[in-house]
């Protein structure tokens, strides 16, 4: 399946408060509630792309990560969402 995985600024900007470390080779260490993510300079050119991806269980692997492409296990954090949420009319708006 292809997910499209977040533009690079849109998705520091959310976890910039959850960065543990940012080393010089440019990986960024990322701890946010239970998940822990090593983003690294390779994986920072993928994002705002579309990639083809599988979902992997977590069994025997990294609880963290929940899908593998492009060569790097990725987080659910790191895409976009699936559906956009769908804005109901209200009924003074049917009216209209």
């Amino acid at each position: 399946m292809k997910r499209r995985l977040k533009i690079w600024e849109k998705f520091i900007a959310e976890f910039k408060p959850f960065i543990v470390e940012h080393n010089i080779r440019g990986t960024y260490y990322i701890k946010y509630n239970d998940v822990y993510l090593d983003i690294t300079s390779e994986m920072i050119r993928l994002f705002g792309s579309e990639i083809e991806v599988i979902k992997i269980h977590t069994s025997g692997i990294s609880y963290t990560y929940t899908h593998r492409g492009e060569n790097w296990n990725w987080h659910e954090i790191c895409f976009e969402p699936e559906y956009e949420e769908i804005e109901f009319l209200t009924e003074e708006e049917m009216e209209v």
